[in-house]
């Protein structure tokens, strides 16, 4: 009796673990057709073949410099005021944790950005404030307290954040964005398909305001 119990146990969880594993591939799927067809209602166009390029092209920024190589998914092109933007979703492990986001990389030939990150403050970005290392914008509290923004050439960095740009990362859903230099990162904690209009419109504003201040430079 006590080996049949163990039987059905295993039996039983292995079930357990196949319906789970088997909703959570459906949720997937759905979620994937969703975004294929919110993104092409913005004019994005999917590039499934260009995943592989994309993930090495990322390794420009310093989120993707660190830890374990993760996935680019769910590539789709779009050229939008006079940005080329690569929307995707992004799969990494931290630990034994699966991490996911949505991301915008934008590129311009008008880019010459300083080298730069912007991360939103939880706990961990208010222990790392008081480290040292961060640019302030003491006449920003409220962006302050939302934001922490890091680079090497300070003088640039806050030439590029004019009020513009911080009025509009207030307003936006808490982003994180860094540069490359020629390329400019946005990402968020995964985004559902209705998310993703006021992502693509953030983004692309956010951009288009570093690039116009990075050409007064």
């Amino acid at each position: 009796m006590i080996v049949l119990g163990v039987v059905l146990s295993v039996v039983l969880t292995l079930v357990l673990l196949f319906w789970i594993r088997t909703l959570v591939g459906r949720a997937e799927e759905r979620r994937g057709a969703e975004l294929a067809a919110a993104s092409a209602e913005l004019g994005f166009e999917p590039d499934p073949g260009g995943q592989e390029e994309l993930a090495h092209e990322l390794r420009a920024f310093e989120t993707f410099q660190h830890g374990s190589d993760g996935k680019v998914r769910r590539l789709h092109r779009a050229r939008t005021a006079g940005l080329e933007v690569a929307l995707f979703d992004y799969e990494t492990m931290a630990g034994d944790e699966l991490v996911r986001w949505s991301a915008l990389r934008l590129e311009s030939p008008a880019f010459d950005l300083p080298v730069f990150q912007v991360r939103r403050k939880g706990w961990g970005g208010r222990i790392a404030a008081l480290l040292g290392g961060e640019i302030p914008f003491p006449n920003r509290p409220s962006f302050s307290k939302r934001y922490r923004v890091t680079g090497d050439d300070e003088v640039a960095i806050r030439r590029l954040f004019h009020d513009g740009v911080l009025d509009r990362l207030e307003r936006e859903e808490p982003l994180e964005l860094e540069s490359a230099g020629d390329a400019l990162l946005i990402h968020r904690g995964r985004i559902t398909p209705a998310e993703l209009p006021a992502l693509v419109r953030g983004g692309v504003e956010v951009a288009r305001l570093l690039g116009v201040a990075a050409a007064r430079r």
